[in-house]
């Protein structure tokens, strides 16, 4: 497999990751997310060992996740508050 498409099927992995995530939030479920920074930095690694010329196509990829993430991060912020705020306690 070339350096590209380990980067693009690692990318993918991670993406569909997220995404699980996003869907599991917003049904109310509970998220298992241990994995996501070993994947993540695994993509990392994969970016800086790509070709310099290939580099600007990779950021592009990690910025789209970075949008992603930061999602995932409102959603599971929101969930907290409303579990925290939904508790029921006086």
């Amino acid at each position: 497999m070339s350096a590209r498409a380990e980067f693009d099927a690692e990318a993918g992995r991670v993406a569909d990751l997220i995404a699980d995530a996003r869907r599991r939030v917003a049904a109310g479920e509970s998220v298992d997310l241990v994995r996501m920074p070993i994947q993540v930095a695994h993509l990392c690694e994969l970016a800086l060992a790509a070709p310099a010329d290939d580099r600007p196509d990779l950021r592009a990829v990690l910025d789209a996740l970075m949008v992603d993430l930061d999602a995932l991060t409102a959603d599971l912020t929101a969930q907290e508050e409303s579990r925290a705020g939904g508790g029921g306690e006086p």
